[in-house]
């Protein structure tokens, strides 16, 4: 889910900009290390 979304908002918020590879991975690695431990903490 967090690397559907970082792709989506990424793209919305920079477009198709020369170094989108990398914003998108980073926004991505945020998203997961905030999403992994909140699902891990809320599901059980």
């Amino acid at each position: 889910m967090s690397f559907t979304m970082s792709l989506v908002l990424t793209l919305i918020n920079l477009g198709l900009v020369s170094d989108f590879l990398f914003r998108w991975l980073r926004a991505f690695l945020i998203g997961f290390a905030v999403s992994f431990p909140t699902s891990l903490v809320i599901i059980p």
